[in-house]
C-alpha cells in the first residue's frame, strides 16, 4: 500500500470500529421501519420483474408513507 493511502486507511478502520459512530448506509436508513420494509420490498420486485413498470411498487410504498406520518418519527438520524 503506498504510503500516500495509510492515513485514509486508518481513518476508515478507525471509523468503523467506532460503535458510537451512527452507521448510514443509504437513505433507507432514516425511513420509518415500515416505510423502509416496504421500499426494500418494492426494489426486490421491480429488480426481479425485469423491466417492468416500478410504478405499482413505488405507489405502495407511499401508501405506508402516508399511513407511517400518523406515528411519530425517529428524532435522530441513523442513531
Amino acid at each position: 500500500m503506498p504510503e500516500s493511502e495509510k492515513p485514509v486507511t486508518q481513518r476508515i478502520v478507525r471509523d468503523l470500529e467506532d460503535t458510537a459512530l451512527p452507521r448510514c448506509l443509504d437513505a433507507s436508513d432514516v425511513m420509518p421501519p415500515a416505510v423502509r420494509d416496504a421500499f426494500y420490498n418494492a426494489v426486490l420486485q421491480y429488480l426481479a420483474a425485469d423491466g417492468l413498470d416500478p410504478l405499482p411498487w413505488l405507489r405502495n410504498v407511499q401508501k405506508v408513507q402516508e399511513f407511517e406520518k400518523r406515528r411519530p418519527w425517529m428524532t435522530g438520524i441513523c442513531g
